[in-house]
């Protein structure tokens, strides 16, 4: 299969065609399939799917794929009495992230634990977050990214402005400006109606691995335990409108987290 542009980019036909076909589907590729039509359709047909992009051989046999996933599906399903019926999200860190949002507490998506043993589950392994969409031109406020983008450590914090849950402004150095050129080269491959979707703040999540490390690799970084993560871009697979074949996350390290008044996360603790 050809290598994708960037995570979200969907396979060839002939490869989407294929996932159809299969009951399981394990996919270890450069870039995240995970929120790809391929891969909604795949599991709409009856497939589970573990994907694992950007994964490597060191990364089979340590950090985050060596954890008892039983032990994080337990932890996960005892958070699920403290995310009920709380709305509002606030993230805050010491240098400079203060971001509000809503979600609909239904929607926490709780089954990312590495245990993927029925038709139309999807999880990536390694696995272990908690993640949700933000409703719609809920966000506002600054998010500052300072633990990994995409698949590189970040050597300079990165500053994300965002207005009614777009991003509106980027700031960071160099990677602030590929970031600026890769999102702008997706919006360029949008209707002119859609293009400020490509900046739409698609989900938020936190890590719930214990044994996942910070390496600049998104598909482990995102899963260390106290660590939180905004991602930018297509949010069709968690229910939402901004349908843009990009999708690309980045860690905050430190980060604490409140829903409504009840704080779950303190300086990259997880106090639950």
């Amino acid at each position: 299969m050809p290598k994708g542009r960037h995570h979200g980019d969907e396979p060839p036909t002939p490869v989407a065609n294929l996932m159809r076909q299969q009951s399981v589907i394990i996919a270890p590729t450069r870039y995240s399939l995970t929120h790809t039509r391929a891969i909604r359709q795949a599991l709409k047909d009856g497939a589970r799917v573990a994907t694992m992009p950007g994964m490597n051989v060191e990364m089979f046999t340590k950090g985050g794929i060596s954890a008892d996933f039983r032990e994080i599906k337990r932890n996960i399903s005892e958070l699920s009495p403290i995310l009920r019926r709380r709305r509002i999200v606030n993230v805050k860190s010491d240098n400079g992230t203060d971001v509000t949002f809503e979600v609909n507490w239904r929607e926490w998506k709780m089954d990312d634990n590495g245990i993927c043993n029925r038709p139309k589950m999807l999880t990536n392994l390694p696995a272990g977050k908690v993640f949700i969409l933000p409703r719609e031109n809920s966000m506002n406020g600054t998010i500052v990214i300072d633990g990994s983008w995409e698949s590189n450590l970040v050597d300079e914090p990165i500053t994300f402005i965002i207005d009614d849950g777009l991003v509106v402004d980027v700031k960071g150095g160099s990677i602030a400006a590929s970031i600026r050129q890769e999102f702008g080269e997706a919006a360029r491959r949008q209707n002119a109606k859609n293009r400020e979707n490509v900046w739409t703040v698609a989900e938020f999540g936190f890590g719930m691995n214990p044994m996942a490390r910070l390496l600049g690799n998104v598909l482990e970084d995102e899963k260390r335990l106290g660590t939180c993560y905004f991602a930018v871009g297509d949010n069709t697979s968690l229910g939402g409108s901004a349908a843009v074949g990009i999708h690309i996350p980045g860690v905050l390290k430190s980060a604490s987290v409140w829903l409504d008044d009840t704080q779950i996360i303190g300086n990259g603790k997880l106090l639950m």
